[in-house]
């Protein structure tokens, strides 16, 4: 008893000597947030999960530095292995659950300097293109794989909705040689592919790339200012396989991956046009060509169709009116649908060329958009 009293004596003296100090509130501080604690918070952003439930992509951005996208195999209970991809973002698994598909983001510091410095635009790293099958992700082990293709200076890509197999991908205008070691760095890994491929650049229509005479053009048509296209690339993910397409502007997939769609432009008018690539074949074909500006590219919800806006009916006007025209993919060339003074369009309107086109969702009409024609502006005059 005299050791239970004794013991309990020392537990109340211990607890009369902390309470002033917890009463004063005197305990351990913890540290304030300050903005250099939000810097290392992580928000969760494009998110992918494929469509057999197995995998899931996600990208952890902190608020200040480079992001990095994670891929984890999500079968079983607990989960399997996961792997961490620095700099990747904008995740997509394809429609058969077979690639991963993703953007890899240049080094923010690399950016932050080279700005600093004064540069911009070209001169600065570009984004690349990753593309992983998922179901050689892991090795023995559950150790993640380093071995996927990569591509530099993508600035778009693309693959189907509703279809695996095939990828988009649209290249940067190309590099001058003393800007090499400015464009690449890390963000721009060196493109490889691990597979024999057969490859080569086209110009619209599958005609070898190269120069070529260039139209005759006259009055205001000579001195407009034309766009210039870059490479597309189409990639059969199987096999490795790529067809190249030069001077393209725009590009897009039917749902069902068997075909893609693309406007081209160059500065002398030849490449000008819409085509149609038979993805099983890469092959090319005309939609429609001619000197003009080709826009607001569209297609069906079920395939099959395209339709856009084109000003070469009208290129050699000061002012030249658009016209939508349609087709279907594979039977034949375009035709013209609407233009100023097609019935439907009032007196004294056209067809608005920065508007959007589009089908129904059952694909029996078109929607597109007009507006009043602005009156031209009056020719200088020379006073006698």
């Amino acid at each position: 008893m005299p050791i239970l009293r004794l013991l309990c004596r020392v537990v109340v003296l211990f607890l009369l000597g902390t309470l002033p100090t917890a009463l004063s509130g005197q305990g351990p501080q913890k540290k304030p947030l300050d903005h250099d604690a939000y810097d290392l918070w992580n928000s969760i952003g494009g998110q992918a999960l494929s469509r057999n439930g197995e995998w899931i992509a996600f990208v952890l951005t902190p608020g200040d530095g480079d992001g990095r996208l994670i891929l984890r195999d999500i079968r079983g209970r607990t989960g399997g292995p996961e792997m961490t991809i620095p700099r990747g973002s904008g995740p997509a698994i394809t429609h058969d659950s077979r690639y991963l598909v993703f953007t890899i983001d240049p080094m923010q510091a690399v950016v932050d300097s080279l700005e600093k410095e004064g540069k911009k635009g070209d001169a600065l790293p570009r984004d690349s293109l990753g593309v992983l099958e998922l179901a050689s992700a892991f090795g023995a082990g559950g150790a993640p794989t380093t071995d996927f293709f990569r591509a530099g200076r993508v600035k778009s890509w693309q693959v189907p909705a509703e279809a695996g197999g095939y990828l988009a991908y649209h290249l940067e205008k190309e590099e001058a040689p003393d800007s090499a070691a400015a464009g690449g760095g890390e963000g721009a890994p060196e493109a490889r592919t691990g597979r024999a491929g057969r490859s080569g650049e086209a110009r619209p229509g599958g005609a070898p790339s190269g120069g070529g005479e260039g139209q005759d053009t006259t009055g205001a048509a000579r001195d407009r200012k034309k766009d210039e296209g870059t490479t597309l690339v189409l990639r059969n993910l199987a096999n490795g396989e790529e067809h190249r397409f030069g001077d393209v502007m725009a590009f897009a997939f039917t749902e069902d991956g068997e075909w893609l769609v693309y406007t081209a432009s160059n500065k002398d008018g030849t490449a000008d046009g819409v085509f149609a690539v038979r993805t099983a074949t890469g092959a090319s074909s005309p939609v429609l060509t001619g000197q003009g500006k080709y826009t607001q590219l569209a297609l069906s919800e079920q395939g099959g169709q395209v339709a856009f806006l084109t000003s070469r009916d009208d290129w050699e006007a000061e002012t030249p009116a658009f016209t939508l025209y349609h087709a279907r993919l594979g039977l034949g060339e375009a035709r013209a649908v609407a233009t100023q003074g097609t019935p439907g369009v009032p007196e004294g309107w056209w067809v608005r060329d920065a508007g959007s086109v589009s089908f129904s969702d059952e694909g029996s009409r078109l929607l597109f958009e007009t507006q009043p024609r602005p009156p031209e502006a009056p020719k200088d005059t020379v006073p006698t």
